[in-house]
């Protein structure tokens, strides 16, 4: 699919953002063209370095340079926020447009008691995703309010369509070997075993085109209920201690999921976008992962305790599903 890459000057436009008024960050497209993805607001030092929080890349070294700039930051800003007028603001993260779909994250400042929220904005007529996403958070918050940000409002204009959330404050998670990530993913397990005729159960295993001992096996195991959360990798986790680990994007949820896929598809992707891997060596990898002491307490609880081989296979399927999902409602 040909996306124009013009794509987050027009939301930009639309969100009213002045280069005036902002520092407009760039980088090159496929073309060659500048893209603006960070919108930086420049009279609002406190903001301008929350902002940055925003952009949270999945390759290590880019994500600690960005922390880096961070942390030479912070002391500019809590001066300024001990003198400076509360002010309302926004600043935005733009989505990536070679999705095709108009997008921006951004953090906004009330500007009453300093309280900061995040936003999640889109052109309207794509907002169907993040209407099901805000829907997807008010079930969480009744199932399992611990593990995400809290839902606030919606926001409805013309052109646009949002949601505000509460803005989750903490460390990003470089590794999901991390304690709190197990605990989180035991909040996630619901009450019961999952059928053999489970929706996902059944799609997951005709894409992963199981054999038929494979299938006999996966027949036999007691495989507990879970949220799944769709897209759970480090990027998507923030350690909010006290508070403990949560997960954000909850774009691909399922509350009626299968435990244990989570946990697999984040380890198949921190292999395939950090470490490089793929094929025999990819597989290798992730089940090699699974097998280790702190992921077996977790798996034992989800049913897959000595079928990390079957587990990769399933996750693997998920994670493909989830790109042909992808693909149809960005098409």
């Amino acid at each position: 699919m040909n996306v124009p890459e013009n794509i987050n000057e027009r939301l930009i436009q639309k969100l009213g953002i002045h280069a005036g008024e902002y520092l407009i960050l760039c980088r090159k497209g496929r073309t060659g063209e500048k893209i603006p993805f960070l919108c930086l607001p420049r009279k609002n030092v406190p903001l301008f370095v929350e902002t940055l929080s925003l952009y949270n890349p999945q390759r290590f070294l880019i994500r600690s340079i960005v922390h880096t700039v961070r942390v030479c930051l912070l002391p500019l800003a809590r001066i300024s926020r001990l003198f400076a007028e509360r002010k309302e603001g926004y600043g935005f993260l733009l989505g990536n447009p070679s999705r095709g779909i108009p997008r921006a994250i951004a953090i906004h400042a009330t500007g009453t008691d300093g309280t900061r929220e995040v936003v999640k904005f889109c052109e309207a007529e794509y907002a169907a995703a993040l209407r099901n996403e805000y829907a997807r958070l008010q079930t969480l918050k009744e199932i399992c309010p611990d593990c995400a940000p809290t839902p606030l409002y919606e926001v409805e204009k013309p052109e646009i369509y949002g949601f505000a959330m509460e803005r989750v404050c903490g460390q990003g998670i470089n590794t999901l070997t991390h304690p709190g990530v197990f605990t989180l993913l035991e909040k996630l397990l619901r009450p019961g075993s999952v059928p053999p005729d489970h929706p996902l159960l059944v799609r997951l295993t005709e894409k992963a085109g199981l054999t038929t001992e494979e299938k006999a096996t996966l027949s036999t195991l007691n495989l507990r209920s879970a949220v799944l959360h769709g897209d759970f990798a480090p990027w998507n986790l923030i350690d909010a201690a006290p508070r403990g680990v949560k997960a954000i994007d909850w774009e691909w949820m399922e509350a009626d999921g299968i435990a244990g896929i989570d946990l697999a598809y984040g380890f198949i992707r921190c292999a395939v976008l950090l470490d490089g891997l793929s094929g025999k060596q990819l597989c290798e990898t992730v089940v090699s992962r699974l097998q280790r002491t702190e992921a077996q307490h977790y798996l034992a609880l989800s049913g897959w305790s000595g079928h990390e081989q079957l587990l990769f296979e399933l996750a693997q399927a998920h994670l493909e599903l989830t790109s042909e999902k992808e693909q149809f409602s960005h098409g």
